[in-house]
């Protein structure tokens, strides 16, 4: 089973640059709506189509812990596209390129676990060892055959 955190915009704002998150505030003082939770829901319900149905959770804005980091890069990323002023550095572009090939390799690794878990434990069978002659030589004991010992 996973354990799930919730994401919240301060998370996000502790990973931006600090012009990236004064741009960000200004932007945004006359919007009714921040950006950032939508983008941050959204984000989210991806991280969560990666893990089994049966392992997902119905709390919004929850990831499997081991996904928090790379959930904020890519709402970095996704960040961008609503407010275009934001120039993203190369290291976040390069974090965000990261977070989803990681994401690819732990929904195949949750995948396996997922399958394992499913399989119903199989019973260990129990056989008797023996040792079985293919082929043997008869000799005859008598006391010509047993002289000298």
């Amino acid at each position: 089973m996973l354990t799930w955190t919730e994401i919240h915009t301060e998370d996000v704002a502790n990973y931006l640059a600090n012009d990236q998150l004064q741009l960000l505030r200004t932007q945004h003082l006359g919007e009714s709506k921040d950006p950032l939770l939508a983008i941050t829901s959204d984000v989210c319900n991806l991280v969560k189509s990666f893990v089994p149905k049966k392992w997902n959770t119905s709390t919004p804005n929850a990831v499997p812990s081991e996904c928090k980091l790379l959930a904020i890069f890519l709402i970095i990323e996704a960040l961008q596209s609503r407010v275009p002023e934001l120039q993203l550095s190369a290291d976040q572009v390069r974090n965000a390129q990261n977070a989803r090939h990681a994401l690819d390799r732990l929904a195949q690794l949750w995948e396996k676990e997922f399958e394992q878990e499913q399989k119903p434990k199989e019973e260990k069978q129990v056989t008797e060892q023996r040792i079985e002659a293919v082929r043997y030589r008869k000799n005859t004991v008598n006391n010509k055959t047993l002289e000298g010992l």
